[in-house]
């Protein structure tokens, strides 16, 4: 991997959206094992709070930097060094899709009928080709049954959205059993790609104000972590870059 960022207690990998769909790209072509999950602020914060849960969400093999607040963070913590780009766990979906329509995918989780939204979801299909849906499974019931049936599908690519932590501890655990070779948590992100929710308008997306749109859109679910969460995560923030330093001007 080019190279890592830890913010907090989460090391995120420091490289190009497009870089990324490369390297996916070569794991399923060569058929390795390569798991993702994008991390929020929300989600670093459990991690700050969680040592186990922060273990468990680097050991993934790529963590994707999802959203402004990262992207601020990593700017404010290593200033030029920061991310090198701004992007969101939605984009990185949405471009999946886009570069590899041609393959089949596996869906875990989101709306019951998510495979037939996504078939009809007039963005994909116009803009990325009919998308091949190898299977789906809309509840986790049957553990053994449930892999089998993801094996069979000979599926390139599985798309898993149980919510945070249990599609993370899912992942993690049931990945060497599993014969897809890119596997991707995305949370609410089937919900989104099957046209259930709706992204904010493009001019919000490019001044980060995405989770400003989701807020209004879910105020009951969301308001707690964001009215409480990002004040906690700027907190953290800072009181680790006065860390770095001090640690920078002892040395």
């Amino acid at each position: 991997m080019d190279s890592t960022l830890k913010i907090l207690e989460i090391d995120f990998g420091n490289i190009l959206l497009k870089d990324l769909i490369e390297i996916i790209a070569a794991k399923i072509a060569n058929k390795e094992k390569f798991v993702v999950t994008s991390p929020n602020v929300h989600i670093t914060n459990i991690a700050t709070s969680r040592p186990c849960f922060a273990e468990l969400i680097n050991s993934f093999s790529f963590i994707h930097p999802d959203g402004i607040g990262i992207y601020i963070a990593s700017k404010l913590l290593y200033g030029k060094n920061g991310l090198k780009e701004r992007s969101t766990g939605t984009d990185l979906y949405f471009r999946i899709f886009e570069e590899f329509f041609n393959k089949k995918f596996f869906l875990i989780g989101g709306v019951e009928d998510c495979p037939e939204r996504i078939g009809k979801n007039t963005v994909l299909q116009n803009e990325y080709k009919p998308i091949n849906i190898a299977g789906s499974i809309y509840k986790l019931t049957d553990p053994v049954k449930n892999i089998d049936v993801i094996n069979n599908s000979e599926a390139d690519i599985l798309m898993v959205a149980l919510g945070t932590p249990y599609q993370e501890e899912w992942i993690i655990l049931n990945k060497d059993k599993i014969n897809v070779p890119v596997i991707i948590a995305v949370g609410s992100g089937l919900d989104f790609l099957a046209g259930v929710k709706q992204r904010a308008p493009l001019w919000m997306q490019r001044i980060g104000l995405e989770w400003l749109y989701r807020l209004f859109q879910e105020p009951k679910r969301l308001w707690k972590r964001y009215v409480f969460g990002i004040p906690v995560f700027v907190f953290n923030i800072i009181v680790l870059k006065l860390k770095l330093l001090f640690k920078k001007e002892s040395t």
